[in-house]
């Protein structure tokens, strides 16, 4: 779950929880985390990337966001 700077957990409609934190490494399979700032204000739109980096190759991993299936 997501939390604010005070690690109280944010409402779902305050932030995006669609987007992973997390990802799995196409290189090397490693765990590669969210580098990009998500602002609950401004939610990703179809088209923007997020950037990963994985913490074993230290490969960076832009990523385009695509809006989530309803229903699927």
């Amino acid at each position: 779950m997501a939390t604010d700077r005070n690690g109280l957990p944010l409402e779902p409609d305050d932030f995006d929880t669609a987007t992973p934190t997390t990802i799995v490494c196409p290189d090397c399979g490693g765990v590669a985390h969210l580098i990009t700032h998500l602002d609950a204000e401004a939610p990703l739109e179809a088209g923007e990337a997020v950037a990963y980096r994985c913490v074993d190759c230290l490969d960076r991993w832009d990523v385009i966001w695509e809006e989530p299936e309803i229903g699927g």
